[in-house]
């Protein structure tokens, strides 16, 4: 019997699941990235006060954490996510990797902040992002969670006939989002000149979101945009239409079947020259939008 219970405690050892690992930055790696490329299913990386460059999280699902202001994350590496494509200047990417956390970082002038792809059940939480081209990006996921994140000065470069800035969320294909209680300020924005490198021609509109479903070939449903705060003030001449809180659906404007429809945009508040809008205007008809405060303009209720 004594033998037999020893057998089993043995086994259960063998079976236990693993303790997940910490990983220190900078005490144990020097860079974001060297910690990512050890890491494993669920270790944490603790990144210390300081300056880093971005990393890009390959399929491994990690939980990246940092002591907000003190942890600054200025410039992205020239780290490849797929073979064979320009490298860009990433704050936190992610490919393939479900259940990625990224907490208390804050993100200056990068060119994409946090974009995950085909990547679901991500949360962001509590990230501050400053100047830079572009907010929280999911291309392809569902079931995110977005909370609790300050966009300062967020500009994004023009492209599908108009220039977007301050944008929370992109998503295309997905499914589930939950958008609350983030805090949106932009101060300036640029006109599309439709110089070269603008990507955009001189007599495209140009607005500027603040939290945005934008669906590029899959549907945008059953999403939560909720207790989001977003003041926009526009300094400059020549912009057409400032939105705050935006739903794009590039399918329904080309005449293809409507994909952003059954989502919810309530309780958020709007402040300055913000607005509530829809491209295009059928969008009010399929989403539930109600009670959000302050100048609604457009279409809506």
């Amino acid at each position: 019997m004594r033998n037999l219970i020893k057998l089993l405690f043995i086994v259960s050892l063998m079976s236990a699941p693993a303790f997940a690992a910490t990983l220190l930055v900078p005490e144990d790696y020097p860079t974001i990235q060297d910690a990512v490329d050890v890491a494993e299913a669920g270790d944490v990386v603790m990144v210390g006060p300081g300056e880093y460059a971005g990393a890009v999280i390959d399929r491994v699902p990690v939980i990246i954490e940092g002591k907000g202001k003190k942890t600054r994350i200025v410039a992205a590496n020239d780290y490849f996510l797929w073979p064979g494509e320009s490298a860009f200047l990433w704050g936190i990417a992610f490919y393939g990797a479900d259940h990625v956390q990224l907490e208390d970082i804050t993100i200056v002038s990068t060119l994409w902040s946090v974009a995950g792809t085909r990547s679901d059940r991500a949360s962001v939480k509590g990230l501050e992002i400053v100047d830079s081209y572009q907010g929280i990006a999911s291309w392809g996921g569902s079931s995110w969670t977005i909370e609790d994140n300050v966009l300062i000065g967020v500009k994004m470069y023009p492209w599908q006939g108009g220039k977007h800035a301050d944008m929370i969320l992109i998503a295309g294909q997905g499914n589930g989002h939950l958008i609350r209680d983030n805090t949106i300020y932009h101060v300036g924005v640029a006109v599309c000149t439709g110089e070269p490198g603008s990507f955009c021609g001189p007599d495209d509109d140009e607005y500027y979101i603040g939290v945005a479903l934008v669906a590029f070939g899959g549907p945008m449903g059953d999403n939560v945009v909720v207790d989001n705060r977003v003041t926009i003030l526009v300094e400059g001449d020549g912009v057409d239409n400032q939105s705050a809180v935006t739903l794009v659906d590039y399918s329904l404007m080309s005449g293809g079947p409507p994909l952003v429809q059954g989502n919810a945009v309530v309780d958020n508040v709007l402040v300055g020259e913000s607005t509530l809008s829809f491209s295009p205007s059928e969008l009010s008809e399929l989403n539930l939008v109600y009670d959000n405060k302050g100048p609604i303009k457009g279409s809506g209720k």
